[in-house]
């Protein structure tokens, strides 16, 4: 089971593409071992119309230092510019404007 974590582990860090045309947010509330938590995740289309599941986040937080990470997620993960982000921001959208820049 361990080898399971590690590979889904390797491939939710694994390198993005540089550019996105789309990247949709969405967000849902769970109960994970008793306890809330969102879990956040980001699918992004590709200028070739392809798709790709961006990350997965899980944080107790709304919006905010929740969103931030994800962010510097993705640029820590190559992503440089989305054309659109669409989706739960949780009110972070001019923050996800100014941290890929607009192709």
């Amino acid at each position: 089971m361990e080898q399971v974590h590690d590979h889904v582990r390797d491939w939710l860090t694994r390198p993005l593409c540089r550019s996105y045309v789309v990247a949709i947010v969405q967000t849902q509330s769970a109960k994970v071992g008793g306890c809330a938590v969102k879990i956040r995740w980001a699918l992004g289309s590709l200028p070739n119309r392809d798709c790709e599941v961006l990350g997965v986040w899980l944080g107790a937080d709304e919006g905010g230092p929740a969103v931030m990470q994800m962010l510097l997620d993705l640029q820590s993960r190559g992503v440089e510019s989305v054309r659109f982000g669409l989706g739960d921001l949780d009110g972070s959208t001019a923050v996800f404007g100014q941290s890929f820049r607009v192709v």
